[in-house]
C-alpha cells in the first residue's frame, strides 16, 4: 500500500524521493494536488478514504495504515451482514 501511494506522490508532486514519513503539505502538496492524489486512490481503493482524511493524515505511512484499517473493517462488516442475512 505505502509503495502505491508513493508512486502517486511522487508523479503528482514531481519529487523523488519521498520517505513514508514526509509531510505531503511541507514536499510541495497543496489543496488541487491532494485531491489529485485522492482521486488516483480512490480509483483503486474506492470508499476507503475520504478527502478530509487526506489532509488530517498527510504523510504515506498514516495514509496507508487508514486505507488497510478502513479496507480490513469494510470486509468485516460485510462478512457480518452475510451472515446476518443466513
Amino acid at each position: 500500500m505505502e509503495s502505491f501511494i508513493k508512486l502517486i506522490w511522487e508523479d503528482i508532486l514531481s519529487v523523488k524521493p519521498i520517505g513514508t514519513r514526509d509531510n505531503f503539505f511541507e514536499i510541495g502538496g497543496n489543496s488541487l494536488k491532494i485531491i489529485r492524489t485522492f482521486k488516483m486512490i480512490n480509483e483503486k481503493y474506492p470508499d476507503l478514504i475520504k478527502i478530509a482524511d487526506m489532509f488530517d493524515y498527510p504523510t504515506i505511512k498514516d495514509q496507508a495504515y487508514l486505507i488497510l484499517n478502513h479496507s480490513q473493517s469494510k470486509s468485516e462488516e460485510e462478512t457480518e451482514f452475510k451472515v446476518f442475512e443466513l
